[in-house]
């Protein structure tokens, strides 16, 4: 999975999604919107209930970020990087290791169809 791959399946999810997540007026906003929670969903998808890792990353980037680079094949040390960038301090952040041992566990559940059945 590569490319926009966020924005192509919230597309195809669009009218599932919309059903429990009522649309804005503006169709940006609606897009933004539908993208946000389809990543929200991707993410709970492919984790395991509790996931401090991912929980912490989320917390730094939010969802459609991190989606979009799991789904583009970001690395443990790219999230981190991009992470430590939003928590100067360094605190909160998970590690390059640690993210590279979720990305080990998420990435295998990374399953298009699979996810929009799920939500359809």
């Amino acid at each position: 999975m590569s490319g926009d791959v966020l924005g192509a399946i919230a597309g195809d999810l669009a009218d599932a999604i919309g059903v429990v997540r009522p649309r804005s007026d503006a169709a940006t906003a609606a897009s933004i919107e539908v993208e946000e929670a389809v990543a929200t969903a991707l993410l709970g998808f492919v984790s395991e209930p509790g996931d401090g890792v991912l929980g912490r990353l989320v917390g730094a980037l939010g969802a459609r970020p991190v989606a979009t680079g799991l789904l583009g094949g970001r690395s443990g040390a790219e999230f981190a990087e991009q992470a430590a960038a939003h928590d100067p301090g360094g605190l909160d952040g998970p590690s390059a290791r640690e993210l590279t041992a979720g990305l080990a566990r998420w990435r295998p559940r990374l399953d298009e169809a699979a996810f929009s059945r799920s939500v359809a």
